[in-house]
C-alpha cells in the first residue's frame, strides 16, 4: 500500500501503541481522522495490528457524513489526505486543508466538474447500498442506476469487489478446518 500510495485504512478494530500514535502526531481533525492517522503511522513504518474480532459496530444511517450531502467535503478530505501522504513521502511539506481546497478550486472548470461528478457517483452508490440494505429496493435501484450513469467505473469496481468478497466467503465456508484462500 505504501509503495502504491494507497490509503491505509482498517475497518475493524485496531491495536496501536499509544507512543506510536503520539509519535505520528495523534488525531488532527475530523472527519477521517483515523484514515489520516493510519497513513502517518504507515509512513513511520510502525506496527499496526488489525484485530480479526469485531469489537464495535459501525452504524450507517441517513444523515451521517458518509451518506449526506457532506460527501463532497468527505471526498475532498480523502483527496487531501492522499496528497498529504504523497508530499510527505516525497520529503515535501504537506499542504494544509485550506491550501489544498484553494488549489482544487483553482483547477480548470472541467477538472472541477469531473471531480464533482465522481464525488456524486460515490455518494449515489452509497445511497444505493443503504437503500438496498434497508429494504427500499426501488429507491435503491434508482440510486444504483444514477450512480452507474454518473460514474460507471466506480460502480463496476465496487460491484466486482463485493462479488469477489462474497465468493471468497462462500468458498471458505466449504473448506475443511476453516483454511484461508
Amino acid at each position: 500500500m505504501l509503495s502504491e500510495n494507497k490509503h491505509i485504512f482498517f475497518l475493524n478494530s485496531k491495536l496501536i501503541h499509544k507512543e506510536i500514535v503520539l509519535k505520528a502526531g495523534g488525531f488532527r481533525f475530523a472527519p477521517l481522522a483515523d484514515l489520516d492517522l493510519h497513513n502517518r503511522i504507515g509512513d513511520l513504518n510502525e506496527l499496526m495490528l488489525s484485530l480479526p474480532e469485531h469489537l464495535y459496530l459501525v452504524r450507517r444511517r441517513e444523515g451521517s457524513i458518509t451518506t449526506s450531502a457532506n460527501i463532497f467535503d468527505y471526498q475532498r478530505r480523502m483527496r487531501w489526505i492522499k496528497r498529504s501522504m504523497i508530499e510527505r513521502r516525497s520529503g515535501r511539506k504537506e499542504p494544509s486543508y485550506d491550501e489544498f481546497s484553494s488549489w482544487e478550486r483553482s483547477q480548470p472548470l472541467l477538472t472541477r466538474i469531473n471531480l464533482n461528478r465522481k464525488d456524486l457517483g460515490v455518494f449515489l452508490y452509497r445511497r444505493f447500498g443503504m437503500n438496498l440494505i434497508s429494504g427500499s429496493y426501488i429507491k435503491g435501484i434508482l440510486y444504483g442506476i444514477a450512480s452507474l450513469a454518473i460514474f460507471p467505473r466506480y460502480f463496476f469496481k465496487k460491484i466486482v469487489l463485493q462479488q469477489k468478497t462474497l465468493l471468497k466467503k462462500k468458498v471458505q465456508s466449504f473448506m475443511p478446518f476453516g483454511k484461508n484462500l
